[in-house]
């Protein structure tokens, strides 16, 4: 039997099952719609859902939701996990077959037939070689457990109720966005990840599970929870961060050093990490494609490949264009877009909310020498410090986070 028509007939006995069994159902809605085995984007990913699956929830935790395709008795056949509500919409999609991509994904695309496509558009449009692309991809996995996490999380004090609220209502009107990451933008920011790496990464896996689970409560503090961020650290004399569309964010060594407590490496991740999810690199990189074809002038790089393929050749200049991007400074609005989200997701955790301003300073005392030819670059830390400790008066005065300092001095320690 033709592989397209009996993924259609399998979905229409599932779509049937979901209705008839009078649960509630949601359908996917992203090109590539992630399913965990537990609701927290550190679990193992088990399935990849196509856009247009019927999902029958069975229980909702926080964000995430609990799905069962099969009987009402679970088994090991059936298909069964969690997954993001950012990947569903109530509303049963139009023409729902046309939508799906069956010849992309199958029904249930495992883990490791998405990674190969990524990996293949790393090696094609990255510009690097199959080593650097592996090396990476090793580096990248998850590499504390659910856990470990629990216990980090669990050493931190929670916010009075009064005062969650308040927050939450900022993050809402401020960072809560999600984060769509397509097929092709991940395999183009691996590509470009790999090339920034070049051989440069440290092997420290103390130091790389200490920065992925702050990076894992930070992001759970926002409206990409459902994203696993991955941070590495590079051998380099400068002090900077990078963040490279797809979910990676690099540190140099000296940017890690002249932090002095767990809440400054938290804000400098949540810089880089708002970065990533209000799309500022794809955004800036976008105004600078000027051969891509667009329904509306300039729009952001998941709505041209989410539901319709990028040319090779504009693919090809994306990724030319975006390393060549993550070597420039970024405008002065993106970066205090940056540092506000940062402000607010280290508010939402606990953490000190000042680190953002106290590492403003720090990176202008740092970069001086680096930047003595180019006075506008120092003018524009005055510039931040300045707007963020507004920004930090006007919205969070008198907040007192912490800093975490012992455990900082525990996993930093050689």
């Amino acid at each position: 039997m033709n592989t397209r028509i009996f993924i259609k007939i399998v979905f229409v006995c599932l779509l049937a099952h979901s209705v008839n069994s009078g649960q509630n159902v949601e359908y996917t809605k992203r090109s590539k719609n992630e399913v965990r085995e537990g609701p927290g984007n550190y679990f193992s990913l088990v399935y990849i859902f196509p856009p247009g699956i019927p999902v029958p929830i069975v229980r909702r935790e926080s964000g995430w939701i609990y799905f069962q395709l099969g009987d009402d008795k679970p088994t090991k056949k059936d298909i069964q996990g969690w997954i993001s509500k950012n990947c569903l919409i109530a509303k049963k999609p139009r023409n729902i077959f046309k939508e799906i991509e069956f010849d992309k994904l199958s029904l249930t695309a495992s883990p490791s037939s998405a990674a190969a496509a990524i990996r293949g558009f790393a090696l094609r449009y990255g510009k690097t070689n199959e080593a650097d692309v592996d090396s990476l991809l090793k580096f990248q996995e998850v590499i504390f457990s659910p856990e470990e996490y629990k216990r980090f999380k669990n050493e931190m004090k929670t916010l009075a109720p009064e005062l969650k609220r308040k927050i939450s209502k900022l993050v809402e009107s401020h960072c809560l966005e999600e984060y769509d990451i397509t097929i092709d933008e991940e395999g183009v920011g691996l590509g470009i990840a790999a090339r920034v790496a070049e051989k440069r990464l440290v092997n420290d896996q103390r130091l790389l599970k200490y920065l992925g689970l702050i990076s894992a409560v930070l992001s759970e503090a926002s409206g990409a929870y459902d994203v696993y961020f991955k941070v590495f650290v590079l051998r380099d004399q400068n002090v900077n961060a990078v963040s490279i569309p797809g979910g990676y964010v690099f540190l140099t060594e000296p940017i890690i050093e002249i932090c002095e407590d767990e809440s400054e490496i938290a804000s400098i991740i949540a810089h880089e990490m708002m970065h990533i999810i209000m799309k500022h690199g794809v955004k800036e990189i976008n105004q600078r494609i000027i051969n891509i074809k667009m329904d509306e002038a300039m729009r952001e790089l998941d709505d041209e490949s989410g539901s319709k393929d990028l040319l090779d050749d504009e693919l090809e200049e994306f990724a030319l264009e975006a390393y060549d991007m993550i070597h420039k400074p970024r405008l002065l609005s993106y970066e205090e877009e940056a540092d506000r989200g940062a402000v607010l997701l280290l508010a939402n955790v606990g953490y000190d909310v000042d680190a953002v301003s106290r590492m403003v300073l720090k990176l202008q005392d740092a970069t001086k020498d680096m930047d003595e030819d180019d006075p506008f670059v120092q003018a524009d830390y005055q510039k931040r410090h300045k707007s963020i400790r507004k920004f930090i008066d006007e919205k969070l005065k008198g907040f007192k986070g912490n800093k975490y300092h012992e455990r900082f001095l525990k996993n930093m320690r050689k």
